[in-house]
């Protein structure tokens, strides 16, 4: 077999989502886990190192921009900026991906790092994940059961739905720079002024490290050098190829994807970028947790922690779906974008997920 662009490609990717398995597993970044922090103990440790990753997509996202062709408008999965703005989808599957992941006791993301360290209530979580966003994405789901009646609230825009465009009603790239940089400077700001988080290393080369990927992958596939190579070479590719789209890291739809594959594990056309991440975390998480010894097989404890888990899953799968992404696909590599739809999808998970955590709260102390 000859090597080519798409061998290339998919090699990167896996091993960008190594790179983020380990460094996530090793400082345990985790947005469910920043919110909890948050919320519980008053920590805003894990939420700085999330804001610093956002920060450095953004910043390397906008570079790209400006200096390798990057063209994020168009032809990108997801489409983060469509000009139809379905700003219902992206509330409602933000809030049902919020409640999903604290029930299941992390986002897609953790419980990849946590397959990789041995948990196996993960494997269960993600298959349930894959099995539902496989369902509305293949098979149709979403345009029967949801889209009509979403489709409703869409807002149709002049143009892209990128924040300087929409706020201030100017497709001037002047503006998209410098609202870029204003917000990506003031995250920064938030995360540095702690004197605590700036001395946690591992927390603070985590969301630089983790943003940093998330730009590597948008010039793998959409920069004029190996994304346009890649495409012009599934332009003759023999088999169609899946997903030769401008694309960084996301996880909910890439599990959909999986479920696909693996009922024809031969047909490797299927295999894609987003797929190869998911693996790629999985080995980088199981590296870490042979490097510390932390390999753990762990199970349900009760058949309460079973339910909330399945439960978890099965929203989770259905708003990521909806809201276009995870709290990566969208807390990180949809905002890097300024798509205003990220930022709603964004805002809804982690609301969604602090009701749920006040809920659950609630619920024990009256049962004390």
């Amino acid at each position: 077999m000859d090597w080519t662009i798409h061998h290339t490609i998919l090699l990167s990717a896996l091993g960008a989502g190594g790179i983020v398995g380990f460094v996530a597993a090793r400082s345990h970044f985790c947005t469910m886990g920043a919110i909890s922090d948050w919320i519980n103990i008053g920590d805003l440790s894990r939420l700085r190192s999330w804001f610093v990753a956002i920060a450095v997509a953004i910043l390397g996202t906008m570079t790209l921009e400006a200096t390798q062709g990057l063209d994020l408008d168009s032809d990108t999965f997801p489409p983060y900026r469509s000009s139809e703005l379905i700003w219902l989808r992206h509330v409602l599957g933000g809030l049902l991906f919020g409640v999903g992941m604290t029930l299941a006791g992390g986002c897609a993301n953790k419980n990849v790092i946590r397959l990789g360290g041995g948990n196996l209530k993960s494997l269960l979580v993600l298959a349930i994940i894959a099995v539902t966003a496989y369902s509305l994405n293949w098979l149709g789901g979403y345009g029967t059961l949801f889209y009509p009646w979403l489709a409703a609230t869409a807002i149709s825009l002049d143009g892209p739905q990128e924040l300087a465009r929409v706020v201030t009603g100017s497709d001037s790239p002047l503006a998209h720079y410098v609202i870029g940089l204003l917000l990506a400077v003031a995250l920064l700001l938030f995360a540095f002024r702690d004197a605590a988080f700036r001395a946690s290393r591992q927390l603070v080369r985590a969301g630089i490290v983790i943003g940093l990927v998330v730009t590597f992958l948008w010039w793998l596939t959409g920069s004029e050098t190996t994304g346009s190579a890649w495409r012009d070479f599934a332009d003759f590719a023999d088999e169609q190829l899946s997903r030769v789209n401008t694309q960084s890291m996301t996880f909910i739809a890439p599990l959909g994807d999986l479920a696909y594959y693996l009922q024809a594990p031969s047909a490797w056309n299927r295999l894609n970028v987003g797929i190869l991440v998911l693996v790629g975390v999985t080995l980088g998480s199981f590296l870490h947790a042979l490097v510390t010894r932390s390999f753990r097989i762990e199970w349900f404890a009760d058949r309460s922690d079973l339910l909330n888990h399945l439960v978890g899953a099965f929203l989770m799968g259905v708003g990521g779906i909806l809201a276009m992404g995870c709290t990566f696909g969208q807390g990180i590599t949809g905002v890097s974008t300024l798509a205003v739809g990220s930022f709603l999808s964004l805002v809804s998970i982690v609301a969604g997920s602090a009701l749920t955590m006040k809920w659950l709260y609630w619920r024990m102390m009256r049962d004390l």
